[in-house]
């Protein structure tokens, strides 16, 4: 396997300076965890000082070039080995018996010196995991959302808990969602964030169309906005990966949550669409521009003008979400 790099010379004809040929890449073998760097195309006929090829030694360049290519790529095959032991690990890791946490300082610092990979990242725990109810800082239990984090594993999960509803959302939901998920971007224990909806049925539908009247959705609170972009906006600023788990319906404002997302994961029985042109609403956000990338302007004008849907199938193939996988019970 070869991870990355090039290191070409340059040789100069007394006048010119041309980008030479020589390309070197570094190799790692199945069994090894450090590599060498050698001549790509070729085996490197000098793996001790990394000399270049007999044309580029004939060819004329200047000292200092020379000096160049011995002294640098030295430090490159050294980079490179550094950067070779953290991403593949020495051995491999034991799934079956890792624990479900990050293995302690006092264990991390007796691993070998060049197997960074487990040093950094610790054993991958083959088990599911253990989910525990979290609230922000304010303690106020949550009404229609439910916000878990798991236990060692610094996964954060946020569901729309209104399925008698399709999980639309009220401004209640998005006030919510906020909180949530400003509470995982400051917890520095969590790495990555979940959006799913409560069930099976759906993801998110949308504005809650029984609250919509001439002011706008207005719920218990009495609040009539529903604020969303704020929400959008939220999602897109965060500095961690927002990954969307959508099963069943994910239609209207809850189509647009999942593409603000930086990965889409659907189950096999999920539903996409736009809904506006259905309801006299407009995009009150990210959607249009959003799915415009995902989709290219042609299809994106279509789904927002013909208010189809699409299956789960039809919306991997489109590049709307990244993998289909079966739902679950």
């Amino acid at each position: 396997m070869i991870v990355g790099i090039a290191v070409a010379t340059r040789a100069s004809d007394g006048t010119h300076h041309w980008p030479g040929p020589n390309l070197y890449a570094l190799e790692i073998g199945p069994d090894e965890n450090a590599g060498t760097l050698a001549q790509y195309g070729g085996p490197n006929p000098h793996p001790q000082n990394l000399a270049v090829s007999s044309e580029t030694r004939n060819r004329p360049t200047r000292p200092r070039a020379a000096r160049l290519s011995a002294v640098g790529m030295g430090t490159a095959e050294r980079r490179l080995a550094r950067v070779a032991a953290h991403l593949m690990p020495a051995a491999p890791l034991p799934l079956a018996s890792a624990p479900l946490v990050a293995p302690s300082p006092a264990a991390a610092s007796s691993s070998p010196a060049g197997d960074s990979y487990r040093r950094v990242h610790g054993d991958v725990p083959s088990e599911p995991p253990e989910w525990c109810a979290a609230t922000d800082e304010s303690g106020k239990e949550f009404v229609d959302i439910i916000y878990e984090k798991s236990v060692g594993e610094g996964i954060a999960k946020i569901t729309i808990n209104r399925p008698d509803r399709r999980n639309a959302f009220r401004p209640l939901t998005v006030k919510e969602l906020m909180r949530a998920f400003s509470d995982a971007r400051d917890d520095s224990s969590i790495g990555v964030i979940i959006l799913t909806g409560k069930g099976s049925k759906a993801f998110c539908s949308g504005g809650d169309q029984a609250l919509r009247d001439s002011d706008g959705y207005v719920d218990f609170d009495s609040f009539g906005r529903l604020n969303v972009l704020d929400l959008q906006v939220q999602i897109r600023r965060l500095p961690k990966p927002v990954i969307a788990m959508v099963a069943g319906y994910a239609v209207g404002g809850g189509h647009v949550l999942h593409m603000v997302c930086d990965l889409t994961i659907a189950a096999d029985n999920a539903i996409f669409g736009q809904t506006g042109p259905k309801v006299g609403s407009f995009d009150a956000g990210y959607g249009s521009s959003i799915m415009s990338r995902l989709v290219g302007p042609k299809k994106a004008r279509e789904m927002w003008f013909l208010s189809r849907f699409y299956s789960a199938d039809e919306a991997e193939k489109m590049g709307l979400v990244n993998v289909v996988v079966p739902v679950s019970a």
